[in-house]
């Protein structure tokens, strides 16, 4: 405990009611004494040498003299007894890595103004595992996947014998056990016997299966939504085997819907009939409505704002609307959308989609309205999307200096899309596929008849521990009847924070007799880029990406080329660019900043 010595005096002085003259020379006299009497605590120091790691954290947590190495109030001899208690602490804390024979020299100096204990560690020979003896008993013995189970098993003959280890090994059988339905499973025998004369280890385990539990009646406790479309979700099986996982997968899939904010599922073990687990499923409604913000910016666009509401839940049919506006200086929209579900409601909807959309830039404009219905398909694990749908396009546009010109346009199409990727905020491994399209004929509705293919792809490969390839690819083309009447909307162009960097958005393509960039037939673009994860959230990048939408040959390349930075956020990837055109001669002089905010795939 630490002592103020000047007030303590100071209030002695008080105390006795000495007259000021005679306080400070008694104070001076006082302080003189104290500083024999009252010095600070010596500063302790512990070194264990040998270690690192782990095993270095683990003796540290086991030493007492360490853990008390500030302590004030430790005395001469309390602390020369806590290091001659260490080097066993040491041993003891070194036995759950393997090492039960460790030798440990010790010494302890003591000078002026502090101590210091030194612990010199040597491992010694590890205890080996000379012998395992790990069976199934019960119903589950002969099943095949907890037979081939064993083998499997972490620790084997001539292993160093880590007690995490064993354990890991031995959870990992009963979470198999558990899994295939054996939830009653009991250890009637887990024993490990150690020899540190010999450094071996002799491991014994049986485990008793019981008997196999398997789901029974199926109760759907709610009066939200119709029940034969709640039916729809029950992924489980009455007489199934028992799973955790498979009770997981069906409570995901109804909180997945947006109707439920909770959904409770509970097997009650109590109320099972022999070995039919009967399950209760509770629910509790989401909210409605919902109305969202936003704000932001993207270089492409600049500043944006938008609102969105949607209702998740317009009947117990499972009908869901929404609507939104977003606004920004070149480009924005208002949309409705109404889906329903049909067929496989997990899967399968008939969607109703309704947007206007404006866009102006310097060399061309265009105001679009779009009326569409189209059946959607996404499957149960989210990889696969399918859309086969009609769409009904009207659109207002120019480019360059000529008079704006209307079109209508109704044409079939279809979108697909394939994506694989890890669960991973820094994604390292993956790819997305993609392809729409779509044609029209001027024989039905349309000014001019086309068809046209829009195909991408992404594709990420890792490199080393902390780095990745992010490739990308686009190919575009159509055969346009009359290319005067072919809606700015369908007709590709280049440049711009998803397509060619270096370069602005859309101002790459072909151009009219004034030079105004009015937009090709076809597109090629291509980006190769290197991301290396710097330090937590924060990535550096560098790269090449090279493109250009032309009509009949492509006559030139652009190429643009720079680097960037990304950081993870919770909400997505933000990313700044800075890019120079190094198809021009402007070097880097000419650099462009992208500002984009989005996922990788």
């Amino acid at each position: 405990m630490r002592i103020d010595q000047k007030k303590t005096i100071r209030r002695l002085c008080e105390h006795c009611r000495l007259s000021p003259r005679l306080r400070i020379p008694l104070l001076c006299l006082c302080l003189g004494l104290g500083s024999l009497h009252l010095s600070p605590a010596w500063a302790g120091k512990v070194r264990i040498e040998g270690l690192k790691g782990d095993m270095l954290k683990n003796a540290e947590a086991y030493v007492e003299l360490y853990q008390r190495r500030d302590d004030e109030d430790l005395s001469a001899r309390w602390r020369k007894k806590l290091f001659e208690d260490g080097p066993q602490e040491i041993r003891e804390a070194l036995q759950p890595f393997g090492y039960y024979n460790a030798g440990v020299e010790s010494s302890l100096t003591e000078e002026e103004g502090g101590w210091e204990a030194r612990y010199a560690v040597d491992l010694g020979p590890p205890v080996r595992v000379v012998e395992t003896d790990i069976q199934w008993l019960g119903e589950g013995a002969e099943k095949q996947e907890l037979v081939q189970a064993i083998p499997n098993f972490p620790l084997k003959i001539g292993d160093t014998f880590v007690h995490k280890i064993y354990e890991d090994g031995k959870a990992e059988l009963q979470d198999l056990a558990y899994e295939l339905g054996y939830v009653k499973l009991k250890t009637t025998e887990h024993v490990v016997r150690v020899f540190p004369e010999k450094n071996e280890a002799k491991i014994r385990l049986l485990l008793d299966t019981g008997p196999r539990y398997r789901f029974g009646k199926i109760t759907l406790d709610q009066d939200i939504m119709d029940s034969d479309l709640l039916q729809h979700y029950v992924t489980l099986e009455e007489g199934a085997p028992f799973s955790n996982a498979e009770l997981l997968k069906f409570q995901r899939s109804l909180i997945a819907t947006g109707w439920f904010s909770v959904v409770e599922v509970k097997p009650d073990f109590d109320a099972a009939e022999g070995v039919e687990v009967p399950i209760d499923v509770r629910f509790t409604p989401s909210t409605r409505q919902r109305v969202e913000f936003g704000v932001g910016y993207e270089t492409d666009v600049g500043p944006r704002g938008s609102v969105r509401w949607r209702n998740n839940r317009m009947n117990s049919r499972g009908h869901q609307a929404s609507a939104g506006l977003q606004m920004a200086p070149v480009r924005g929209d208002a949309n409705a959308n109404y889906n329903i579900p049909v067929r496989d409601p997990r899967t399968d909807r008939l969607n109703f989609d309704a947007r206007f959309e404006y866009e102006y830039l310097d060399d061309t404009d265009r105001n679009t309205f779009d009326l569409e219905v189209g059946f959607l398909r996404t499957t149960l694990d989210k990889k696969n999307f399918f859309e086969l749908f009609s769409q009904f396009k009207y659109e207002r546009f120019g480019t360059g200096g000529e008079d704006d010109t209307t079109t209508q346009i109704l044409s079939l199409g279809t979108i697909v899309s394939r994506t694989v990727a890890e669960e991973d905020q820094f994604l390292r491994k993956g790819y997305k596929i993609s392809g729409d399209l779509r044609v029209a004929s001027s024989a039905f509705v349309s000014d001019t008849g086309f068809l046209r293919g829009d195909f991408n792809t992404k594709y990420l490969y890792p490199i080393g521990s902390k780095g990745r390839l992010n490739l990308r690819g686009q190919l575009g083309a159509a055969w346009v009847d009359d290319f005067s009447k072919y809606p700015n909307s369908l007709r590709f162009f280049a440049g711009g924070d998803q397509s060619v960097r270096g370069y602005g958005y859309k101002e790459l393509g072909p151009k009219d007799d004034e030079g105004s960039v009015v937009g090709g037939k076809n597109l090629v673009v291509g980006s190769f880029e290197y991301d290396h994860r710097v330090k937590g959230p924060w990535v550096g990048a560098a790269f090449v990406d090279a493109g250009n939408a032309f009509n009949d040959s492509l006559d030139d390349i652009y190429v643009g080329a720079g680097v960037g930075v990304r950081w993870l956020a919770p909400f997505g990837s933000v990313r700044l660019d800075v890019a120079w055109p190094v198809s021009e001669e402007s070097g880097f002089s000419g650099y462009r900043f992208h500002l984009g905010l989005g996922g990788v795939l």
